[in-house]
């Protein structure tokens, strides 16, 4: 956040800079000063393309209109087919909307374009590991920790695949 903050000091209209603030602070559980960041960028910008793509998306789905959001990132992948972040933000998008399934199928085409993108494979973990697809959801984890293999974060959420079979285990007993 510190470093997206002193780049708007140095160039006040760097407006991706105020784009990836605002991801910061949802990341950091702030909505509401994400959709105030975005209301900060013009409508007139001078923006690229995919910029105004990836802000009008980013509005969308901040906001919780994730069938707003679909449509401005399946626009964007229609004229950038292999543009990942867009790609990622859809699937984000379809899983705020509760569509497990092509949320998946989006992380899945992504992980063809990016097979060694850690992030996408715990993502796809703990999709599965959501709706009970656990069997898939350890297969996904466990090629994260290939490529993660000190992240602590892979092995707690294998703790807690693991603890849910004792327990599913232990409720059967009795």
């Amino acid at each position: 956040e510190r470093a997206f903050r002193s780049a708007l000091e140095l160039a006040p209209d760097f407006h991706m800079a105020r784009y990836r603030l605002a991801h910061v602070q949802v990341a950091s559980g702030d909505t509401e000063a994400a959709l105030a960041t975005l209301d900060q960028i013009p409508g007139d910008a001078p923006l690229t393309r995919r910029e105004r793509l990836y802000i009008d998306g980013a509005r969308a789905y901040f906001a919780r209109e994730p069938e707003r959001a679909k449509e401005i990132y399946r626009t964007a992948l229609e004229e950038f087919p292999f543009d990942v972040e867009a790609r990622s933000l859809l699937a984000m998008a379809y899983d705020q909307a509760f569509e497990d399934d092509a949320a998946i199928l989006e992380l899945k085409r992504l992980l063809e374009q990016e097979p060694q993108n850690d992030y996408l494979w715990s993502y796809l973990g703990e999709t599965y590991l959501r709706l009970g697809e656990y069997d898939l959801g350890r297969q996904a984890l466990d090629s994260y920790l290939q490529l993660q293999p000190r992240d602590p974060y892979g092995f707690t959420i294998l703790g807690q695949l693991d603890q849910r079979f004792i327990i599913k285990i232990a409720a059967a007993d009795m």
